[in-house]
This record gives C-alpha cells, sequence and structure tokens, in this order.
C-alpha cells in the first residue's frame, strides 16, 4: 500500500513538479556512498539519462530511433540499454544526441545538483518570461491601436461622397 502511494506521489510530482521529482527518485535510489559522494561524470550522466527517459515514459528504443534521427545513423536499441547499464562507454556525440532526443540541455544530465540548478533555470525563465508578458502586452495594446486606425479608415465619409457628385 506504501509503495503505490508513492508511485502515485512520483507520478503527480513529475507532472507538476520536475526538482523535486528527480529530488525524490535520487532519493528512492539504492544508497551508496560511492554513488552520490564520488561518483564519476559517467554515472551521473547515465543515472540521470535513466530517470529522464523514465520520467518522460520514453523506452530505450524509441530513445534510439530519436538519436538515429539526431545523428543520421542507425543506433541499435541495446547500445541505450549497455549505455545506462554502464557496460558500454558513451561518446560525446551519442551524449549529445541523448539529451536533444530528450529535449533537455546536456548539462542536465551531467549535473549532480540538478535540483539547484533546475531552481536557478527556473528563476531565470520566470524572469524571461515576464518579460516576454510585457512585451506581449504592447504588441497587444499596439495591435488595437492599429486595428482602430484601419476600422476608422474604412468607415465611408459621408462629405466626400457629396463632393464627389458636384
Amino acid at each position: 500500500m506504501k509503495l503505490c502511494a508513492t508511485l502515485h506521489t512520483v507520478d503527480f510530482t513529475a507532472r507538476f513538479c520536475y526538482p523535486a521529482y528527480c529530488a525524490l527518485l535520487v532519493l528512492m535510489l539504492p544508497r551508496k556512498e560511492s554513488l552520490v559522494v564520488n561518483s564519476l561524470p559517467s554515472d551521473t550522466f547515465t543515472r540521470l539519462l535513466r530517470i529522464e527517459r523514465e520520467r518522460q515514459r520514453i523506452s530505450q528504443a524509441e530513445l534510439a530511433r530519436r538519436m538515429a534521427g539526431t545523428l543520421g545513423t542507425n543506433v541499435d536499441p541495446t547500445a541505450v540499454t549497455r549505455i545506462e547499464q554502464q557496460t558500454r562507454a558513451v561518446r560525446l556525440d551519442e551524449a549529445v544526441a541523448m539529451a536533444t532526443a530528450l529535449g533537455v540541455p546536456l548539462a542536465a544530465l551531467l549535473a549532480e545538483d540538478q535540483v539547484g540548478e533546475n531552481e536557478a533555470l527556473k528563476q531565470r525563465y520566470l524572469v524571461e518570461l515576464a518579460a516576454a508578458q510585457r512585451q506581449w502586452e504592447q504588441s497587444r495594446q499596439e495591435i488595437g491601436r492599429l486595428t482602430s486606425l484601419i476600422q476608422s479608415l474604412s468607415v465611408p465619409r459621408s462629405g466626400s461622397v457629396d463632393q464627389e457628385d458636384h
């Protein structure tokens, strides 16, 4: 029963709060001190790759298909499996293709403190969003002004018709 509640919470969190979801998944990983404290970049990459792929509910085969589109060559689905299991090293071009296929920056798959970095990115995007909303509001007002001017020019003036008849 507790596992079902946890999975339901994870599913809800995955949809609505990505940083908290990542933190929760990391907490649910088996505890190995070397895994977290002294992990190599490849360890971090494969762990975060799997977390992100599963969060997006993408199979290893689907990720391989998307990578093939980015790389312009066939990618065997077992390659993704072996990379995630760390029985095969990942090449830089494959890592970039994986990040592209998942729609995340490569740095997001390399960052140990992803929650903190995501929070910083969220703050930056909120500032950008506020600026975009202000710009949109200015554009909306300009569209309204121009629409009114066009409408005022489209209405025939009764005085100009009378002058043409004379």
